[in-house]
């Protein structure tokens, strides 16, 4: 992530911010969102995910057919973390890095930067 990405994306940010159950303060949205990650460092697939792909996309994508759903939820919440709360870092970063070392523990069939990559074209961020 690039400075001029955080700095564009300050400029379009207002104190609220869509969470995993709807429009939330900033830090309310930030803490939901981390609290629905599960204690092995993966986010399930849960009807937040849906909500916020319809919310961040006009083209609704579901999740790749050859990962799981946990795995998909994981990098949507990675990629939510890393775009929405780019400020925020020092909060969510331990988090994240929790995240990751559990998609990399997973044998996947795809490259995680290729699965980041959709995520973030899901969300209609690149």
């Amino acid at each position: 992530m690039t400075a001029e990405f955080c700095w564009e994306r300050r400029l379009k940010s207002g104190p609220v911010k869509t969470g995993p159950t709807g429009p939330l303060p900033t830090a309310l949205a930030l803490a939901t969102l981390i609290s629905i990650q599960h204690a092995e460092g993966y986010w399930p697939h849960k009807p937040w995910l849906d909500k916020v792909l319809k919310e961040k996309s006009e083209a609704h994508a579901q999740f790749p057919e050859e990962v799981s759903s946990e795995i998909w939820a994981t990098v949507v919440a990675l990629a939510l973390l890393e775009h929405d709360y780019c400020d925020d870092t020092a909060e969510w970063e331990l988090v994240a890095e929790k995240a990751n070392k559990w998609l990399e523990s997973q044998k996947l069939d795809v490259s995680l930067s290729s699965l980041k990559q959709t995520a973030f074209s899901c969300l209609g961020k690149i």
